[in-house]
């Protein structure tokens, strides 16, 4: 029978973990060690229990499954049920989720110590770090997925999930945005290495994970008309499943000519360190550049931005719901108030 081994486990916060498997029944199994004299004495019980022929180890040594392995188990479980937008919606939560048990719960080693308050202290941060309401309740949603799961697996006992409260959203639908000069004092206030891609989410209203996967195979340059395809690719899928096209403007054709091509990937923006775009790292870049500056917003605010300042450029309410890929124009009546010059103006063309 194969003997147990010791996993090194390092989490974003630079806190470290020693990972005890070991095979049980055909079956690999593991335990969760925050010294790694626990994990070294558990490796000394369970190899001395297979030899006897039995497994498992004594009370004493016994530590349940981590918050981070329980993710984790949870993400493999959901790799082929869902979307892989959605995978990758979860696999942000989940970091956003184990980064701050790093930070202010450390000593949380265990999937069953979670309380109730704990994740309400989570969101609570998620709330001052500017997130909305909507993308909180993502949050929710998926910590419900999370513990309910668990629930299922039984690892633990009690949800502590299962009475969290969503958060309010406005019931007029209205969107937040920047004004143009906030505008230019965020794109000031960031870090170089991020600005274009920054910028380029206003001029051209993508998401952010649209932008991270945009491949050069995504842009056609011509002379008269230079456009960016959004669209499925292996690994990704947009979020409605369709594809759509985005016309550059004069700025946006500057930022994609700066844009160097790699010939160990093909992406158009990139990471500090090259390779893709990390979503952690330029979600903290304009958080960072928001704080310095006083303002509040997400990176998804720049969307909101794109689509309301066309609004009150005067330009359609469809053909601003063509350019953000609504499937549904009604989302896009949320920035219909933003017009009420273009509207009197269409109105005055009426006559007796």
């Amino acid at each position: 029978m194969k003997a147990p081994r010791i996993k090194k486990r390092t989490y974003p916060s630079g806190n470290v973990s020693w990972q005890v498997r070991y095979m049980e029944n055909g079956e690999e199994k593991f335990r969760q060690f925050q010294k790694k004299t626990d994990a070294e004495k558990a490796v000394s019980v369970i190899h001395a229990n297979q030899l006897k022929g039995k497994l498992g180890l004594p009370e004493s040594a016994t530590v349940e499954l981590s918050l981070p392995d329980a993710v984790e188990r949870l993400l493999r479980d959901k790799k082929e049920r869902v979307a892989p937008a959605t995978l990758s919606r979860y696999g942000i939560y989940s970091r956003h989720l184990t980064e701050f048990f790093d930070k202010y719960f450390p000593n949380v080693t265990g999937i069953t110590q979670i309380k109730k308050t704990y994740l309400e202290e989570h969101l609570d941060q998620l709330k001052r770090d500017g997130l909305s309401s909507n993308t909180i309740n993502g949050h929710i949603r998926f910590l419900k997925i999370l513990f309910n799961y668990a629930l299922a697996e039984e690892l633990i006992k009690i949800n502590p999930a299962a009475k969290l409260q969503k958060f309010k959203v406005q019931k007029d639908g209205k969107v937040e945005y920047w004004e143009a000069d906030e505008l230019k004092k965020i794109f000031a206030a960031v870090v170089n290495h991020w600005r274009d891609p920054i910028q380029f989410l206003y001029l051209t209203g993508l998401r952010k994970s649209e932008l991270i996967y945009l491949t050069w195979n995504d842009v056609i340059l011509e002379e008269d008309q230079s456009i960016i395809v959004i669209q499925s690719k292996e690994g990704w899928e947009t979020k409605t499943s369709r594809k759509r096209q985005v016309p550059l403007c004069p700025d946006a054709l500057a930022i994609i000519k700066r844009c160097n091509k790699h010939k160990a990937h093909n992406w158009v923006f990139t990471g500090k360190r090259g390779g893709q775009v990390d979503p952690d790292r330029i979600y903290l870049a304009i958080k960072a550049a928001l704080k310095k500056l006083g303002l509040t917003g997400t990176i998804h605010q720049l969307r909101h931005t794109f689509a309301s300042h066309l609004v009150m450029k005067g330009v359609g309410i469809e053909t601003v719901s063509r350019l953000l890929g609504h499937t549904d124009i009604e989302m896009t009546m949320r920035y219909a108030h933003l017009a009420p010059y273009h509207m009197q103006k269409a109105v005055n063309n009426l006559k007796l």
